[in-house]
């Protein structure tokens, strides 16, 4: 997907050292982990 940011993507049974990099250099917080096993971050991925 070109252009997007990396909290306007859905991730799909990201890594256990995903989240902790999304959170400490794209300042992504309170993932939602969906059953499907997507995770997807709501307050930029619904902005």
């Amino acid at each position: 997907m070109t252009g997007a940011s990396p909290g306007q993507v859905a991730y799909d049974r990201p890594s256990p050292k995903l989240i902790p990099f999304l959170h400490k250099h794209y300042d992504l917080h309170q993932p939602d982990l969906q059953p499907n096993r997507y995770t997807i971050f709501p307050k930029q991925f619904f902005a």
